[in-house]
C-alpha cells in the first residue's frame, strides 16, 4: 500500500478538522511565558518528527498532555501525517469514547466482530493514536481501565508505540485517572509534550 493511500485511510478516520491542518500554520498566542512554552514543544516535536523511524522502532510512546483546547489533537494529527506520508508507517486513529463503546458492542451475540478481533486491531497496528483517552470528567471505569490495560500492556510487551492525548494537568493526575499500571507502561519510554498554555479555542473566540 502506497504512503498516500495509507494517509487517505487515516485522514478519513481523523476527519477534516484535523487531517486538513498543518502544524506549520501554528499561531503563537498567550502571554510571553505561554509563547515560550509553545515554542519549546514545537521544537521538541520537530526533533521527534525528524527521527520517527528510530522512535517507532524503539517503541517510544508520544504523549500530548495538558488542559483542554490547547491543540494536542492538532499536533498529534500532523505528526501522524508525517509518520505515514513521509515514512510510510501504518497508523490507526481512534477516540477513547469510541473504543469503549465499540468494544462493549462486541459483547452483543449479534455482533459481527468478536472481542479478540477488536483488540487485535488495536494491538497489532504499528502506531496506535488515541484521542482523548480519558472521559470528560472522572476516572476510567473498571471496565474501561481493564480494556486499556490489555491494549497498552500488549503493545508495550511487543515494543509498539502508543500515541495519545490526555486532558490532564500533570503526571499525578494522569496516574489518578488512568491507574498506575497503565501510566507505568505509557511513561516508561515516552516523549511527552506538555501543553502548558490556555485554550486556543477560547483565544479564537476572543478574536472573533
Amino acid at each position: 500500500m502506497a504512503h498516500e493511500e495509507r494517509w487517505n485511510i487515516l485522514a478519513k478516520a481523523m476527519g477534516p478538522n484535523y487531517a486538513d491542518k498543518d502544524l506549520a500554520t501554528w499561531e503563537l498566542f498567550g502571554d510571553a511565558r505561554h509563547r515560550r512554552n509553545q515554542q519549546c514543544v514545537l521544537r521538541a516535536l520537530k526533533e521527534f518528527r525528524d527521527t520517527i523511524p528510530a522512535k517507532v522502532a524503539a517503541g517510544v510512546n508520544l504523549i500530548f498532555a495538558g488542559p483542554i483546547g490547547t491543540g494536542k489533537d492538532f499536533m498529534m494529527a500532523d505528526t501522524l501525517r508525517c509518520a505515514v506520508k513521509t515514512y510510510g508507517k501504518f497508523a490507526r486513529w481512534r477516540n477513547g469514547i469510541e473504543i469503549f463503546s465499540e468494544y462493549r458492542a462486541t459483547m452483543n451475540p449479534k455482533s459481527t466482530v468478536t472481542e479478540p478481533e477488536f483488540i487485535k486491531k488495536l494491538t497489532e497496528i504499528q502506531i496506535l493514536a488515541i484521542s482523548d483517552l480519558l472521559p470528560p470528567a472522572g476516572n476510567l471505569t473498571e471496565f474501561q481501565a481493564g480494556l486499556m490495560f490489555d491494549v497498552i500492556d500488549t503493545r508495550y510487551r511487543q515494543g509498539l508505540p502508543t500515541w495519545l492525548t490526555l486532558n490532564v494537568e500533570d503526571p499525578d493526575e494522569a496516574k489518578r485517572r488512568l491507574g498506575s499500571q497503565i501510566v507505568d507502561r505509557l511513561f516508561h519510554r515516552p516523549a511527552v509534550m506538555f501543553c502548558d498554555w490556555p485554550s486556543y479555542r477560547e483565544h479564537e473566540g476572543r478574536k472573533a
